[in-house]
Formats: structure tokens, C-alpha cells, sequence
């Protein structure tokens, strides 16, 4: 155990992704399978069955049914979308964007001597 988990109230013995066996949804938010590869380590449990023993320890405990799976399965995402409203007072001159950057990016960097030479050479 590393000094930070003894320094802990509580430790839970969480199983890492090549020890554990199940599904997940990523930050898609797509359902993906967890092939285990090795054993776990020590007393690592997967999350579920975490959860499971907390659930049963409070009194009220985590009941899975086939049907809660797979209505998970068939839950599709349903995007909302509306019409495009150009914004007022968004509008940009390219030319002049372009020359308000150089003129930043010049003026307030080491590349001022360069404004220098342009007035010398004139």
C-alpha cells in the first residue's frame, strides 16, 4: 500500500482496466467491452462488484436485471438542433483583421527594430 492510501479513511481495492471483464462507456459515450487479460492483483476488485458490497453494506443493495441491461443497450442519443443565427456585429474584414495582427504581433514583441528599418529605408 503507497503512503497516500494509508494516510486514507477509506481504500477502495479498485481492479485496473486489463484485470477487469465487462463493459464500459467512454467519454463518447459508447458502450465498450473490457476483455480481462490477467487476474487482478491482491484483493482489486472490478467497480461493479465495489459498488455491489458498498450497496449491501448500507442495507440497500444493487439489484441488476437482464431487462436494465438491455434497455442500456438500445439507448440512442437524440441531437437537438436549430436553425443558424448569424450573430450581429461579428463581422470581419479579412484585410483589416490581418493588418491588426501584424501590427499587434510587431509592436509588442522583439520584431519592433523591424518598424525601425521600414522607416530609415524611407
Amino acid at each position: 500500500m503507497t503512503e497516500l492510501a494509508k494516510q486514507a479513511d477509506i481504500v477502495l481495492p479498485s481492479a485496473a482496466y486489463l484485470e477487469s471483464k465487462g463493459t464500459i462507456i467512454n467519454y463518447l459515450g459508447k458502450i465498450k467491452e473490457l476483455v480481462k487479460v490477467i487476474e487482478p492483483v491482491g484483493d482489486a476488485k472490478q467497480h461493479k462488484d465495489i459498488f455491489i458490497e458498498i450497496s449491501r453494506a448500507i442495507g440497500n443493495p444493487i439489484k441488476e436485471s437482464a431487462a436494465s441491461i438491455k434497455a442500456a443497450f438500445e439507448v440512442t442519443a437524440k441531437p437537438k438542433f436549430s436553425t443558424f443565427e448569424k450573430k450581429k456585429g461579428l463581422d470581419v474584414n479579412p484585410l483589416e483583421f490581418k493588418e491588426s495582427i501584424q501590427q499587434y504581433v510587431i509592436n509588442s514583441s522583439r520584431l519592433l527594430w523591424l518598424k525601425e528599418t521600414e522607416k530609415a529605408a524611407v
